[in-house]
């Protein structure tokens, strides 16, 4: 037969299994503080990734632009900007200057993003 004292028991013990909401809500909460930093963290290596990823494409346009203009050999000096064929979104400037040096010419490459011109690659070599 089953007593009081029982019955007290077995409702104390089903009472005090799992958590309780207040627990949870803890719970939550340092978890919320834990996962700030790892989204903070996040979201600047994708900002890092891309800025790292324009400017390796710039670079790479820009030494491709002064190879050519060094395998053609013809230094006169020129001023000229335009887009470059593989991209709408980027342009280039390339300026051929006579530098103080007699015979040796300063040539300058420029690639930027066309919405950004403040930002970009600069390559400047000297040529006799």
């Amino acid at each position: 037969m089953v007593t009081d004292e029982t019955k007290m028991i077995n409702r104390k013990g089903v009472n005090q299994s799992g958590f309780t909401l207040l627990e949870i809500l803890i719970a939550l909460f340092i978890l919320g503080i834990a996962l700030v930093p790892l989204i903070s963290a996040q979201i600047n290596s994708q900002s890092f990734y891309e800025t790292t990823g324009k400017i390796y494409y710039e670079t790479a346009a820009a030494k491709n632009i002064m190879s050519k203009i060094l395998l053609m050999g013809n230094f006169a000096p020129v001023f000229k900007t335009s887009e470059l064929k593989s991209d709408k979104n980027y342009k280039y400037t390339v300026s051929v200057s006579r530098s103080s040096f007699t015979g040796i010419y300063l040539i300058k490459v420029y690639v930027y993003e066309r919405r950004d011109r403040n930002s970009g690659v600069k390559l400047k070599t000297l040529v006799s």
